[in-house]
């Protein structure tokens, strides 16, 4: 049915206003937002917001769609903490920990980095290892050094 949608919708699609196509994920309607993978809506709103504000790192594009789809609702006050290769997304504060949604490439794993956020706030967290060149993960807690 999913695929049916997304071909019907494709052929009546005005490519001038929506320039992607459909795809057939879009029509998955009986899917639980956790089966697909689809970030909460908190990370998904300071993500746009770092967008507007022309911060969004480019080496993070590769998780913009899924947190695109999430976006729903205000950004938190707090959005980001932002390094070279390394971002914890909607971070919260606590003792000598933070958590938030950690985007970072296979250069960070493992090593400290030194964050900072939008509003001028530095903090050195270690990261903890993924898999891939690229690591998205939500509501993950790193020590604050």
């Amino acid at each position: 049915m999913s695929l049916l949608c997304s071909v019907l919708a494709n052929v009546n699609r005005d490519s001038k206003k929506k320039r992607e196509p459909y795809e057939m994920s879009d029509f998955f309607l009986y899917e639980s937002r956790e089966d697909m993978n689809i970030p909460s809506s908190v990370y998904g709103a300071a993500a746009l917001a770092l967008i507007d504000m022309k911060q969004f790192p480019n080496w993070a594009l590769f998780i913009y769609k899924d947190l695109r789809t999430a976006a729903d609702g205000p950004p938190p006050k707090l959005l980001a903490f932002i390094g070279q290769d390394a971002m914890i997304l909607a971070p919260m504060e606590y003792d000598d920990k933070v958590k938030g949604m950690i985007v970072c490439m296979e250069t960070a794993y493992g090593e400290v980095r030194e964050l900072r956020s939008p509003c001028g706030r530095v903090i050195k967290a270690r990261f903890i290892r993924g898999s891939g060149k690229y690591y998205a993960q939500e509501n993950v807690e790193l020590d604050v050094i």
